[in-house]
């Protein structure tokens, strides 16, 4: 099993819509929903993993760069970002752990260098390198009040570190009960789900400690915010949750039909669908 659950299949990206706005997702149900809506919208001719969205734009690593999609026209920009001694002999998927956007630009964590990478989506150009202790390639990096939110691997990766979004300083280093994976910041809380328990935290940013725990349908590294709401995927059985970002409740679980996605998945949310 390759741990990293966010690559694209090769040949096409495919953009896949659920529209987040129908009143069927705002039913309280624990029952598996069908979508209401469901369609192609466009088909990309390029192959890659790793999903962010922003900027009018979509992201992702594709053949060792940044490639940004531009959603107006699909036109493909490609950025380069470094390569070092440590990441040379990693395949792509092993070298990163997702990609973010927020705080003015676009994040990303490469494992194989123990960096994190800003992007000015200005000028499609790197804008500052911080060193971080990350290792294992499953989960995903937060952005968001202010900081860049990841699991390091302090106390075997049972630590969430803050780093100060302009200057690159670590600002805290929160524990975690259990190992954590996915982070995503949202709704004025950062989000944690767990490497090996079917478990979400709620970190508050103002006081850097962990102020809820949702149970979840399983566990999880695959997870995505919307304004008003947590999304998560489950890798194995084709289904998503919706969490209300404003009480960690969940508040939908829906059947997507992309099931078995123990090698490749990803979830990211814009213009309206997930």
């Amino acid at each position: 099993m390759i741990s990293k659950a966010r690559m694209v299949k090769p040949a096409a990206l495919f953009t896949i819509g659920l529209s987040i706005f129908g009143h069927s997702w705002a039913q309280d149900t624990t029952q598996p929903q069908s979508p209401t809506e469901l369609a192609i919208q466009a088909t990309i001719p390029r192959s890659g993993f790793d999903l962010g969205f922003g900027f009018e734009s979509l992201w992702m690593m594709s053949d060792g760069r940044l490639a940004r999609v531009d959603v107006n026209n699909n036109t493909i920009a490609d950025i380069e970002i470094p390569v070092g001694d440590g990441a040379a002999a990693l395949p792509d998927i092993a070298k990163y752990r997702g990609i973010a956007v927020g705080e003015g630009a676009v994040w990303i964590t490469d494992l194989g260098n123990s960096a994190i990478y800003k992007v000015d989506p200005q000028t499609n150009a790197l804008a500052m390198t911080i060193a971080t202790d990350v290792f294992g390639s499953g989960g995903s990096i937060g952005v968001g009040e202010g900081a860049i939110w990841v699991i390091t691997f302090d106390n075997h990766d049972k630590t969430l570190t803050r780093y100060n979004a302009q200057t690159g300083a670590v600002e805290a280093k929160i524990a975690l009960p259990q190992p954590g994976k996915g982070v995503v910041v949202a709704y004025g809380a950062v989000w944690v789900t767990v490497a090996k328990e079917a478990e979400l935290y709620r970190i508050d940013p103002a006081t850097n400690r962990i102020v809820s725990t949702t149970a979840l349908h399983a566990s999880s590294q695959i997870i995505g915010a919307s304004d008003d709401s947590i999304w998560i995927a489950f890798e194995t059985d084709g289904v998503a949750q919706r969490i209300d970002a404003r009480t960690g409740a969940v508040i939908a679980t829906i059947a997507t039909g992309a099931s078995d996605m123990e090698s490749d998945g990803d979830i990211t949310i814009g213009s309206g669908f997930v």
